[in-house]
């Protein structure tokens, strides 16, 4: 019994030096990709030259048969996900959550009529409304865990004698998406 406590405490010590190695060299080479990416900087691009090149909004085909004064308010939803969810995917999405609570309420439980409706208009709504609060979720982690290494960069690039627009310039060139864009955006404005 003594032997088996002792073995298992000794897997778990094992287990949390593995880890702390694993995290600690993760770092270096965050550190070592950051210092990678100062070195390539090259000199100062004019902001007015990579503006064009900018896709500031990524609109939804769908998004133009829309009436015009929803536009802006979906556009804004559709952009606090990183437009990774568009209309279509939503119609899609609702149509199966309406079809879904239609056979399971309707035909398969037989809960009557107004259940039925509450469930087709539920799933309809509910589920599209779920799947957009996710993919927000998923792109505000994103955010967040990228938005200090673009911190870095630029604070790295500013005190080897950058400025601050072409640093800023850099982070948005060299940050992956969703930082990236709103770095751009930035610059863009």
């Amino acid at each position: 019994m003594t032997l088996g406590i002792v073995l298992v405490v000794l897997a778990l010590g094992t287990c949390v030096v593995a880890l702390v190695l694993v995290a600690r060299s993760n770092i270096d080479r965050r550190r070592e990709a950051i210092g990678a990416r100062l070195k390539n900087l090259t000199a100062p691009t004019r902001s007015k030259a990579i503006a064009p090149d900018i896709d500031i909004l990524s609109p939804d085909p769908w998004l133009q048969s829309m009436p015009e004064k929803w536009r802006p308010r979906i556009d804004r939803v559709l952009g606090s996900t990183g437009y990774t969810v568009t209309l279509r995917m939503l119609l899609v999405i609702g149509v199966g959550g309406a079809l879904a609570g239609l056979v399971l309420f309707g035909f398969v439980l037989h809960l009557g009529f107004v259940f039925t409706m509450i469930a087709l208009f539920g799933g309809g709504l509910v589920v599209p409304w779920q799947v957009v609060k996710s993919a927000k979720a998923r792109n505000m982690t994103r955010f967040t865990q990228r938005f200090p290494d673009a911190i870095d960069l630029i604070v790295r690039a500013v005190r080897a004698g950058l400025p601050v627009l072409a640093s800023m310039e850099a982070a948005g060139a060299e940050t992956p998406e969703p930082v990236g864009r709103e770095f751009r955006r930035m610059i863009a404005d």
